[in-house]
């Protein structure tokens, strides 16, 4: 089964080259605007291009592939243009792929909504980030899978916003418990990715995807050794925000997921420790 990951050097597309290695039963194709230099140059499969003005090789790329990952997209951060994020989805099917594709969405598209986050339940973005991806979900749907991703350890606001000689601040509510939230490990994401390529006649316009159980955000810090410090939970800050992964379950493993704070933190340090943490 031949692959293409399009967005192959951003943070997700890293942990998937990461947690990929081995497998023996994908074809994964690589898109990148450059090659890396050193050993990723020879041990992957790449093709470059840049999916806004595509050339043949990858617009041959994209028709030929079997399942098409798009992990493009504008990320939260000064003077970036989250409008960028529909014109990144649009990017394979411009390029007349044949194959079924997934979009990468995020737990943004729900807000601050309180307990379980349903795919068919409502959306309620607070942010540009979140805006520009339920417009792109609502822009494609019924084209694509619309992968709603929870946060992913490393590549989150928490442990991948860890650095050296300051202390995180983490809110707190009177009781003395802090936020909960779904999470999943980067060996664990790239688990679901992988056995979702094989059930694409399968999917759903939109799911969830995240571990079963969500996790103290405290608990994460305490298993990494970090100290952090509290600051008081505004009132309008839901203590639980959980994805319900009805849907994933029907298509994966999820119990094979790690779920415990000790777990999700051993594995981000197994990948920050093969790969310097990517960038």
């Amino acid at each position: 089964m031949q692959v293409l990951i399009l967005g192959a050097t951003g943070r997700l597309g890293q942990m998937l080259q990461w947690a990929w290695q081995g497998q023996s039963d994908l074809q994964p194709l690589w898109q990148t605007r450059s090659v890396p230099r050193g050993p990723q140059a020879t041990s992957r499969r790449w093709v470059v291009g840049d999916p806004l003005t595509p050339q043949s090789d990858i617009k041959q790329a994209c028709q030929a592939a079997d399942v098409v990952i798009n992990l493009l997209g504008v990320t939260p951060g000064p003077d970036r243009d989250m409008s960028l994020n529909v014109d990144l989805a649009a990017a394979p099917f411009e390029m007349g792929v044949k194959a079924p594709v997934m979009l990468a969405s995020s737990a943004a598209v729900y807000g601050a909504q309180k307990g379980l986050c349903r795919e068919e339940g409502s959306t309620n973005p607070l942010h540009p980030y979140g805006q520009a991806k339920l417009t792109m979900e609502q822009e494609f749907s019924g084209c694509a899978l619309m992968g709603r991703i929870g946060n992913i350890a490393g590549a989150d606001q928490l442990l991948g916003g860890l650095e050296p000689d300051r202390t995180p601040v983490l809110h707190q509510f009177p009781d003395g418990s802090t936020p909960v939230r779904s999470y999943i490990s980067p060996r664990g994401f790239g688990d679901v990715i992988a056995r979702l390529c094989h059930k694409a006649e399968a999917w759903p316009d939109i799911m969830n995807i995240s571990a079963p159980l969500p996790v103290a955000m405290g608990d994460l810090l305490q298993a990494a050794g970090q100290k952090w410090t509290p600051a008081p939970a505004p009132d309008t800050l839901p203590k639980t925000v959980a994805f319900d992964t009805t849907r994933l379950a029907k298509l994966v493993d999820i119990q094979a997921i790690a779920t415990t704070a000790p777990d999700i933190v051993s594995q981000w340090q197994e990948w920050q420790t093969d790969t310097g943490g990517a960038s």
